[in-house]
């Protein structure tokens, strides 16, 4: 059995405080070097940072939300770099930056095929109010038959309402 990772202990005993200590560490890893670790470390950062702050959201605090959105926005990095689904994810299931949202899922669906990248342009385009599209993007997602639950949501929204029209 391997050695629990140091903080293990304190991170199931309070799980937020633990969450909120790595974030704040996460710019300074970011500045320490780009290496291949790091950045897997900030990709991971930036679900940190969205999912805290939907915690803080779901307790209604919105100040307190709102500065971890934004502290996820900051470890994805300029929009324009973006090679990655997941700010295009990030942005459209939290209803921020819908245009650039879609911009950055269509430019990133143009060189990447796999099925988070086509999850992420349908659920923009289902934002955007592109159901059609949405629909047939959710449907490629689906391919390989995964059992990702947030893919299978996001599929089922955007076709039910394509065929109901609603």
């Amino acid at each position: 059995m391997s050695p629990r990772p140091s903080g293990f202990r304190s991170a199931s005993r309070r799980p937020r405080k633990y969450l909120r200590r790595l974030v704040h560490r996460l710019p300074e890893r970011r500045v320490a070097g780009a290496t291949s670790r790091a950045a897997k470390v900030l990709h991971q950062g930036l679900d940190l940072a969205a999912r805290i702050g939907d915690l803080y959201g779901a307790e209604g605090d919105a100040a307190q939300a709102e500065r971890y959105y934004q502290i996820a926005e900051e470890l994805a990095g300029p929009a324009i770099a973006q090679t990655e689904p997941a700010f295009a994810m990030f942005l459209a299931e939290r209803n921020r930056k819908l245009p650039e949202a879609l911009r950055i899922a269509e430019s990133v669906s143009a060189i990447r095929h796999d099925i988070f990248t086509d999850d992420a342009l349908g659920w923009a385009l289902y934002k955007a109010g592109r159901i059609r599209e949405a629909c047939a993007a959710a449907k490629r997602a689906l391919r390989t038959g995964s059992g990702d639950p947030r893919i299978r949501e996001h599929a089922a929204a955007s076709c039910q309402r394509a065929t109901t029209g609603l």
